[in-house]
């Protein structure tokens, strides 16, 4: 079974000067791994990341939750079971003590980004955003399993 791994927006690496995400998306390519994106990348690179943006219609989108104002209409879901249960369980895990009222734009696409990620059965998460890679241990208990390139590089490689 081939590893999904889902990429968040800020290893889209458009330039190719990450060593680690290079051989990541090499192995990608040769289908020993596969590298995803969640519906929110595409929107957080929409206004103006054009090269990033490009880069990532080569990976397969799956989606989440819709957030209105942060979801575009057929990139999303819209209601489910749990939905509710499990974006509060993620906010909590990322921003214990803040309301779902109290996050920012960027706040709100990291909840997006891990939601989606759970919602679809990957293995794992990447990452260098620091409130993420802190709140790995808190994640764990939701089923994520968060790495930098590096760390996911050692673990599987």
């Amino acid at each position: 079974m081939v590893l999904r791994i889902t990429i968040d927006t800020n290893l889209i690496n458009a330039r190719q000067k990450l060593p680690e995400m290079n051989t990541l998306e090499e192995m990608h390519k040769k289908g020993l791994v596969e590298i995803v994106k969640t519906d929110a990348m595409d929107t957080e690179m929409l206004n103006g990341y054009k090269k990033g943006l490009e880069k990532s219609q080569q990976y397969r989108e799956i989606q989440g939750y819709g957030v209105f104002g942060h979801s575009r209409y057929d990139h999303a879901i819209y209601s489910g079971e749990d939905d509710g249960g499990l974006t509060q369980s993620v906010v909590m895990a990322l921003f214990p003590g803040k309301a779902c009222s109290e996050l920012s734009d960027n706040d709100i696409k990291d909840v997006m980004h891990i939601q989606a990620h759970i919602t679809n059965k990957c293995d794992y998460f990447i990452t260098e955003d620091k409130i993420i890679l802190d709140a790995a241990e808190l994640l764990k208990k939701l089923g994520v399993r968060i790495r930098t390139p590096s760390d996911l590089l050692k673990d599987i490689t």
